[in-house]
């Protein structure tokens, strides 16, 4: 019997990324954004958005005090940065405070046995005796003195068998993590004038950005201070890794594998940083006219920023929670590693006798990563509060007519945030602390094998093996990001849809918005690089230099100055980016309220101001400029390579496509220019077509978005009072 071949339509002929292409342009919210009936700005009938992850807010509130409260109860800080004798008392405290260092009797024997001294031996041959329980009367339990070196309040002896048994028992984890806490407690007033220092110098440098006269100097000399700084960062942790290996390797004989974990780590850190800061210099130099287009942008939320005030007066609150939150849930880890049990072991250099350790409960050991992912949560969700906050003022400014006398009041903002768009920040929050990650590491996979020939049976092989991956991204990944808080604040729908809709609003412009965003994200991201490293290298100077802190504490018993100054960096990393939310959000709505605008309003009927718009304006149109080129670029390669007869056919039909394409744009201009001329004849209430569902004109005009208010005296300017952001008033 003839074997009959089945019948495939179309859409089994299409690879599953050109599928997912198909899915998208007959979906719903891929067909355009429509006003809602007499559309005046974000939408006054607000409702509570994702108000079920408030819930959850609530929860980790509430299991984040209540932890703290017990750890707090239970721990003694005084562990962090000193050791414990053979008594399980703790040295440099109460009958001990004058001898703050561990000295290690016997390593080799029984590492229990230890003793708390005043100094480090400096010689060998003398005997050490065990002091009573008085802490000055000497017992009979008596040995040979090692001579030993400090690190930290631990004395390593010199002797090569106990110098790595010493090394390889504070190189544990447990240890590694006491010892860096300790070189963080130990130089705290140090960080706290640095944090400090940080929050005004962050302000003043986002306060300069204010200016759009100084802008682009300010910006290139930030980024060129970036690169400055992989380099200062680079030699910072070279520096650190030879110290390690002169304080840990006596006899410099194999120096990699006595250094341990710690000088690699160093090691892998110098390497890293060094070829970060050189990928960082090569998109510098690749991305430098795109640079300047970004640079104009950032010019132009200055304007804006400069007149909406409140959105750097609101970053000085959310830094200052941000700082409690921190040194509380800090304050909750160093005494968490602090929690243990007490018991009696049997000496074994000791005759007959025995000795108390400390042994840190593993349940409290375990809900360490708790209390760290709630600072992660926790930062991020005031940062959200922050962005949502800058998100909805700018969408009642962008949507009035009268930009130059509306009045944003801050706690009516916060208000309206707090009771309705809580739920939405948290739940961003859960998306970017789960899913960044993910998110990029698909959106790779699935730009390469997008960018591979469609129609080769092992693209689409490779593609069905990556299946889930692809599934992943195509419905959930690639719709997160912050631009859904300006769909938020315009329609105050919950986050996923309002994520949706923001995506395909960008997609659907993408060749006007071509990497603007992320254009934006890398100049600041190298802004906070440089504002972040300036004000913590202070920190790595003074600890180089001084003897001791603020506070008098010896600065030879912080194992590595550069501790605190990468605790004070990353701290620093979060304090600019609160400040600088006032431009990192405000590009993105600036460029989410332009693509709203653009598709719902035609003519008189727009709200983008003529500095906005003709920025948006130049930037597209320099996009469509580098497609063109590279199409050119593409058909003289063709004419290289593709036989004549075949490139007689390519050549006619770019010819008869760019001939539709330029009849197309003709039809189009002249539409416009047919419709302006009906807006300004007819005064009453036109209808526009299917786009505008019969709306008229003048709903447009008389936009004050409760409770937003105008100023009644102020009532006649004319918008051509607001031209280009030179005539901002009060």
């Amino acid at each position: 019997m003839k074997k009959v071949k089945p019948e495939f339509d179309s859409a089994d002929q299409l690879s599953r990324i050109e599928l997912y292409k198909r899915l998208d342009q007959n979906n719903p919210l891929n067909q355009g954004m429509r006003p809602y009936e007499g559309f005046n700005g974000p939408k006054k009938e607000r409702s509570m958005t994702d108000r079920l992850c408030l819930l959850f807010l609530l929860l980790f509130f509430c299991a984040t005090v209540f932890h703290g409260i017990v750890l707090i109860s239970y721990g003694n800080i005084n562990r962090i940065s000193n050791g414990y004798d053979f008594r399980d008392e703790i040295c440099g405290i109460n009958g001990l405070i004058n001898q703050p260092y561990l000295y290690y009797l016997q390593p080799s024997v029984d590492m229990n046995v230890a003793m708390c001294v005043d100094e480090c031996p400096s010689s060998t041959g003398k005997y050490t005796c065990l002091y009573s329980i008085d802490h000055f009367t000497t017992t009979n339990f008596c040995y040979v003195q090692m001579s030993s070196t400090k690190m930290a309040r631990y004395c390593i002896p010199k002797e090569p068998v106990s110098r790595k048994i010493v090394d390889d028992f504070l190189s544990q984890t447990e240890p590694y993590i006491k010892r860096t806490m300790s070189d963080i407690l130990l130089s705290l007033d140090l960080i706290i004038v640095s944090i400090i220092l940080l929050g005004a110098s962050a302000y003043f440098l986002t306060y300069l950005l204010s200016f759009p006269s100084i802008v682009k100097f300010q910006v290139w000399g930030q980024i060129w201070l970036s690169i400055i700084c992989f380099g200062i960062l680079s030699y910072l942790f070279y520096r650190e890794y030879e110290r390690v290996i002169d304080t840990r390797c006596l006899y410099k004989i194999d120096k990699h594998q006595c250094g341990g974990d710690r000088a690699t780590l160093f090691y892998l850190a110098w390497i890293g940083t060094a070829g970060i800061g050189l990928l960082f210099l090569f998109n510098i130099m690749k991305l430098f006219n795109k640079i300047n287009l970004g640079i104009s942008l950032i010019k132009t939320s200055s304007q804006i920023v400069l007149v909406l005030k409140q959105l750097r007066f609101f970053a000085i609150f959310v830094a200052f929670i941000g700082f409690v939150q921190l040194g509380y849930s800090c304050i909750v880890i160093f005494y968490g590693m602090t929690i243990g049990e007490r018991s009696t072991v049997q000496a074994l250099n000791i005759n007959g006798d025995a000795v108390k350790i400390f042994t840190t409960t593993q349940i409290y050991q375990l809900s360490l990563p708790f209390q760290a992912f709630m600072i992660l949560f926790f930062l991020l969700f005031v940062m959200s509060v922050n962005e949502m906050f800058n998100t909805y003022a700018l969408s009642v400014w962008f949507f009035t007519k009268r930009k130059d006398v509306v009045q944003i009041p801050l706690l009516v903002v916060l208000r309206e945030l707090l009771l309705h768009h809580l739920g939405s920040c948290v739940y961003a929050v859960f998306m970017e602390i789960f899913f960044f990650i993910p998110k990029w590491i698909f959106y790779t996979i699935y730009y390469f094998l997008s960018s591979l020939p469609q129609d080769s049976m092992i693209v689409r092989f490779i593609q069905g093996c990556c299946l889930c991956c692809l599934a992943c991204y195509q419905n959930c990944l690639r719709y997160l990001s912050k631009h859904a808080l300006v769909q938020v604040a315009i329609w105050s729908e919950g986050y996923s849809l309002s994520s949706r809709k923001a995506y395909f609003l960008q997609d659907r412009h993408k060749e006007k918005i071509h990497d603007l965003d992320f254009l934006i994200e890398f100049i600041l991201f190298l802004l906070k690089l440089s504002n972040s490293l300036v004000i913590s290298l202070p920190i790595y100077i003074y600890l180089s230099v001084s003897d001791t802190t603020l506070l008098g504490v010896k600065v030879a018993d912080i194992e590595s100055p550069l501790i605190p100054t990468l605790f004070v960096f990353l701290i620093g990393f979060f304090y600019v980016s609160v400040f600088q939310v006032s431009y990192d959000i405000t590009t993105k709505s600036v460029i989410q309220l332009y693509l709203v605008d653009r598709e719902m309003f035609y003519g008189e009927q727009r709200f983008v101001e003529d500095f906005i718009q003709k920025f948006m304006e130049f930037y597209g149109k320099k996009e469509v400029d580098q497609i063109k080129i590279k199409s050119n670029a593409q058909r003289k390669y063709n004419a290289q390579v593709v036989p004549e007869n075949i490139n007689k056919e390519l050549d006619e039909q770019s010819y008869q496509s760019e001939e539709q394409e330029e009849e197309e744009d003709e039809e189009e201009e002249q539409e416009e220019e047919l419709e302006d001329i009906n807006l300004q004849d007819d005064n009453s209430s036109p209808e526009l077509g299917n786009d505008y569902n019969g709306k008229n004109k003048t709903n447009a005009h008389h936009i004050v978005a409760d409770p937003f208010q105008l100023d009644d005296a102020s009532d006649s300017r004319s918008q051509t009072q607001w031209k280009s952001g030179t005539n901002f008033n009060k």
